[in-house]
């Protein structure tokens, strides 16, 4: 088989899905929404599809990427100089994901989790009291931010969540 012929083959299936995931509203995996605009420009470009792949995968070099429950994921790589940025579905938001993947029992399972691990943790999440009480343990930093998903700049309370002093990390909120 020509060299050409397999090359294309091979970009045929993150081409889909790189497809997929830029012309979808919010990104989103399922209950996906297409749309276009008389006044924007497409946002993909087939001709430009060999770049996009080899921008991503640059930027993906030596990125270990699993398919795992959290709590496997946490136990297999937790160690003393392990840092896990955890970006969970906000609370009442769930189902954006898909239908039955990650609940409210998920988060209480993720926040005892999160108390045991020999490692640094930050977890971002919607300001909700139940988050706070699942994440009760923890250090608790609110401020806003801005959801803008679609041209939007709906300004939103949001938690930053740590097993640890949060100076000690350096994340500061936007605009600090």
């Amino acid at each position: 088989m020509c060299a050409s012929i397999i090359t294309q083959k091979a970009l045929e299936r993150p081409s889909r899905l790189l497809h997929r995931k830029k012309c979808a509203y919010g990104g989103k995996v399922t209950q996906q929404n297409f749309g276009g605009s008389v006044n924007r420009y497409a946002r993909f470009a087939l001709s430009k599809r060999e770049l996009m792949l080899a921008d991503i995968y640059d930027r993906l070099w030596g990125v270990v990427i699993e398919c795992l429950d959290f709590e496997e994921f946490i136990k297999r790589y937790d160690r003393q100089e392990t840092f896990f940025y955890v970006d969970p579905p906000d609370l009442s938001c769930e189902d954006m994901y898909g239908q039955e993947l990650f609940d409210r029992a998920d988060l209480e399972r993720l926040a005892t989790m999160l108390s045991q691990i020999k490692g640094r943790c930050l977890i971002s999440l919607n300001d909700h009291a139940e988050i706070r009480e699942f994440f009760s343990d923890f250090e608790i930093d609110e401020g806003e931010t801005r959801y803008s998903l679609a041209g939007g700049q709906r300004r939103v309370k949001g938690l930053l969540i740590s097993n640890e002093t949060l100076s000690k990390i350096g994340f500061k909120w936007f605009g600090d």
